[in-house]
């Protein structure tokens, strides 16, 4: 899912009138590829 992929999920939400959430949790981290210079996350869990 890419950088729009998130906003385009709000059409759906609103059309089933989904409540919504209060709050939500995000944890990430570089895990699968140690050896890459790279600033994004590899791994990402979401609550």
């Amino acid at each position: 899912m890419t950088d729009w992929g998130v906003h385009l999920l709000d059409y759906g939400l609103l059309g089933m009138n989904s409540p919504v959430p209060k709050t939500i949790s995000a944890l990430s981290g570089r895990f699968a590829y140690n050896d890459l210079y790279e600033e994004t996350p590899d791994t990402l869990y979401l609550i």
